[in-house]
């Protein structure tokens, strides 16, 4: 049951941010919330970050959200930062950018939170060492002739 859900264009002012972050710190300890954006979560984050790192996000993550990109926080109220889930869709540019997540409640109690250790940021890491990788194996790349697998002795060099 969603016990509230309010709007703030936070964007077209920076006084509904700080309407936001008072709603956030008036919360009750314990509070599950989900915080949600669209169209344009990048201007005026600096007016709600503290409340949302009370909520389990974080600066890292709040503050590489692209223009026009999208974020979802799924936290508690007395969290620390970076126990919450958070998710951000990479790239923004417009205002269809979206991302979407499932949330699963047992016995009242939100799965999948608590110590997250930065779960975004973790993400992230794993994607840019991937895509380090993928670009090492392709700047490593030689193509094979047959003057390259000869070896000088006419024999072909052995692959393991």
């Amino acid at each position: 049951m969603i016990a509230t859900s309010k709007t703030y264009d936070v964007f077209g002012s920076a006084n509904n941010g700080a309407t936001m972050s008072a709603d956030i710190e008036a919360l009750a300890s314990g509070t599950y919330v989900c915080v949600l954006t669209f169209d344009e979560p990048s201007g005026n984050r600096g007016k709600v970050l503290s409340a949302l790192e009370s909520l389990g996000g974080t600066s890292e993550v709040v503050n590489s959200l692209p223009y026009r990109g999208a974020y979802i926080l799924l936290g508690r109220k007395g969290m620390k930062p970076g126990d919450g889930l958070e998710l951000r869709a990479p790239t923004g540019g417009d205002g269809t950018a979206h991302i979407s997540t499932s949330v699963e409640f047992v016995n009242g109690v939100m799965m999948g939170l608590g110590a997250a250790g930065g779960v975004m940021m973790k993400a992230d890491a794993n994607a840019s060492a991937i895509t380090t990788l993928q670009n090492t194996v392709k700047n490593r790349e030689i193509i094979l002739t047959p003057e390259l697998l000869d070896n000088g002795a006419g024999k072909q060099p052995c692959v393991q």
